[in-house]
């Protein structure tokens, strides 16, 4: 799809100065301008200045962590240290929310952040936990590792422990698996390792792979990629296995964001397309993305997340969001 096919006014609304990450992604992924372009500097350079990464930024204490007075009195501090609750408000989320704006991993206050997480989240034997818990939670593992690869911790030997963890034992089964005890599992109330896979891990599993550059993939890595597409090409993305004429769940074909665990279609066929995947069974998936499209050329933000620092956009309304994201997907699977 070239930029003429992506229309005029539409790249021209995305380029616009409110959004600076949305300009930055467009300007680099949908007009192919260089990381080196005046342009492009400056939208990456204004994310860091104004929008919701400095408003954010606000809230969080000088080493990255944000703490609600509240949260403590009712929990304990030990509860709050380790920044998952309360949700989408404590320092995690913020964490992948900065990675999603394409935040500057060299300023310092990210930095922090970062820090903070490996610090208050992450187990010696690989594990992130939440709240401490001593088990497997693949959406939380992979979305840390993400957050983290993004902000250039690729090296770290931490990261590494807990990519390979991540690609050994996350499952991609499809009911026909029985969760065992031993660690990190957790046996019949493991709800992330259930007869069938939780789709939200999975998902986000992937994502944080797909941030790795192919070339520096193990064979671990490249056999975790080749069972992973799999799960969700035989799932048409959206649908049963078992019974394609039913949505594999409710809210599968909104389009949302941010994605903080639940993913949707769009989500995944971006995350398969940054994996190279381009296979007959992702078609239905593209032609609904397709039939969502509005007559002025962009996609509306059907569902929206709450209980933010910041609002981020309007459900119901256009996106610029979901349109860059869709826009994308198209462009890439039509090239």
């Amino acid at each position: 799809m070239s930029s003429s096919n992506l229309g005029k006014d539409v790249l021209e609304w995305l380029c616009e100065d409110d959004n600076p990450s949305v300009k930055y992604l467009a300007l680099k992924n949908l007009l192919g301008r260089s990381e080196g372009e005046r342009e492009v500097r400056e939208a990456k350079k204004r994310i860091m200045e104004f929008g919701a990464v400095p408003k954010i930024l606000l809230r969080l204490r000088s080493d990255g962590h944000y703490e609600n007075p509240a949260f403590v009195r009712k929990f304990g501090q030990a509860f709050s240290d380790f920044g998952y609750l309360p949700k989408y408000k404590a320092t995690i989320w913020q964490l992948i929310l900065f990675a999603e704006f394409c935040a500057d991993g060299r300023d310092e206050r990210i930095r922090h952040t970062c820090e903070y997480v490996l610090a208050h989240c992450y187990k010696q034997d690989g594990l992130f936990s939440m709240h401490g818990s001593n088990y497997l939670t693949p959406c939380f593992q992979a979305n840390m590792l993400w957050s983290l690869i993004k902000f250039g911790y690729s090296r770290d030997p931490r990261v590494k422990k807990a990519l390979a963890l991540l690609t050994r034992y996350q499952r991609f089964d499809d009911g026909d698996f029985r969760t065992p005890k031993e660690w990190p599992y957790h046996g019949r109330n493991d709800r992330c390792s259930d007869s069938h896979s939780c789709y939200a891990g999975c998902a986000r599993g992937l994502k944080a792979v797909a941030s790795i550059p192919r070339q520096k993939w193990s064979d671990e890595i490249e056999d975790y990629v080749r069972r992973g597409t799999e799960f969700f090409l035989m799932h048409h993305i959206y649908k049963s296995s078992h019974n394609p004429s039913q949505l594999l769940h409710r809210d599968i074909t909104q389009l949302r964001f941010p994605i903080f665990v639940f993913s949707n279609f769009l989500d995944i066929l971006d995350i398969l397309l940054e994996l190279g995947v381009k296979d007959h069974r992702m078609q239905e998936a593209v032609d609904l993305l397709e039939s969502k499209r509005k007559p002025n050329g962009r996609w509306i933000l059907e569902h929206a997340v709450s209980n933010m620092h910041t609002k981020i956009e309007t459900q119901g309304e256009d996106s610029k969001w979901i349109t860059y994201k869709a826009l994308h997907v198209l462009k890439r699977w039509e090239s």
